[in-house]
């Protein structure tokens, strides 16, 4: 890895999460990029490597390959007005595609209990309780699920009776829970008053990559749209939630509803 590169990737970085982006892809993703150059014997940033590296993925989308050379360009116009010989200017529009957001798999009630019933059974004690709290938690106050994974025992308030989030850029916001519910979570932490909310096997933070295949197991079986397509219900956690068109029902039943 060029030595060079791999520290104005290290300032680039720096730089802009100091500015509250997280920048954990795109960080893995330029580091990748430095080591793909070294490898080539490239001390340089040419249009040509950052393609050939934005692509060099068969099993991606374009549209992820179109990101993956968006952030190189990012990183590269930043580093150019330091150091100009240190690469060529990156056009936009190397590589087309429009980006299509996935429709969210709607759940009705009826669903989210079969879901919570079914996390409930899971073999393993942790990921039970885990995964039926997290669904609960999503379903009745509409949070994120990067923000449900990120909650800590002591964001909640039982006296006020609120959670307290961090968004995006470390932006927090106060979310009103039910008492059911905030019981429901005193009784998940049990004695622990400080850490991770969702916690895994060794008692640290579960990761989205440990709960997402509990959650797949508790989904509903394939269905057939309108157009004979199969859709599985709940690819991912985040799916659960009517954010696109229920977010604002959603804060409106946190003051009504359970967990159960």
């Amino acid at each position: 890895m060029s030595a060079d590169l791999k520290v104005a990737v290290a300032e680039y970085l720096a730089q802009r999460r100091a500015r509250g982006y997280k920048l954990r892809d795109e960080g893995a993703l330029l580091i990748s990029f430095v080591e793909f150059l070294s490898e080539r014997g490239v001390e340089q940033i040419t249009v040509a490597d950052a393609l050939a590296f934005a692509q060099q993925r068969a099993d991606v989308s374009v549209a992820t390959h179109a990101w993956r050379l968006g952030v190189i360009r990012t990183f590269a116009t930043w580093l150019m007005v330091i150091e100009p010989t240190a690469g060529e200017p990156i056009p936009k529009g190397l590589i087309r595609a429009n980006y299509q957001r996935v429709t969210p798999y709607l759940y009705t009630p009826a669903q989210v209990g079969q879901l919570m019933a079914a996390a409930r059974k899971l073999r393993e004690r942790y990921l039970a309780d885990a995964t039926y709290v997290l669904i609960g938690l999503l379903y009745v106050t509409g949070l994120r699920s990067g923000e449900a994974f990120g909650l800590d025992v002591e964001d909640l308030d039982r006296s006020r009776l609120v959670l307290s989030v961090r968004g995006k850029l470390d932006r927090k916001r106060l979310v009103p829970v039910h008492p059911s519910t905030a019981e429901e979570l005193r009784a998940y932490c049990g004695s622990r008053t400080t850490g991770p909310l969702l916690v895994g096997r060794t008692g640290l933070r579960l990761k989205p990559d440990a709960a997402t295949p509990p959650f797949v197991a508790c989904s509903p079986p394939a269905t057939s749209t309108p157009s004979g397509v199969p859709e599985v219900p709940g690819c991912t956690t985040s799916d659960i939630l009517w954010r696109s068109t229920h977010s604002s029902k959603l804060t409106a039943e946190a003051s009504t509803s359970t967990l159960e």
